[in-house]
């Protein structure tokens, strides 16, 4: 789980993929509502290892860290 930095659960793309970003941007609130969240390290790790979110970190341009996406959003 890479250099520290905190991670988000957020979409990314145009399909709206859940997904993990390694990141240390604060999370995004829309109308005072978070469309962002921080999570754990640890909630990563647990998802990961679950087989719920892969690795896709080398899938996706400009990451600032390691990113995660949700395994049953992935095309097969």
């Amino acid at each position: 789980m890479g250099n520290g930095e905190p991670f988000l659960l957020t979409t990314i793309g145009g399909g709206g993929m859940v997904a993990l970003l390694q990141t240390s941007d604060d999370p995004i609130k829309k109308r005072g509502r978070a469309v962002e969240y921080r999570v754990s390290t640890s909630f990563v790790k647990r998802n990961v290892e679950a087989g719920l979110f892969v690795d896709i970190t080398d899938r996706v341009d400009n990451a600032e860290g390691q990113v995660y996406g949700l395994k049953a959003d992935l095309p097969s």
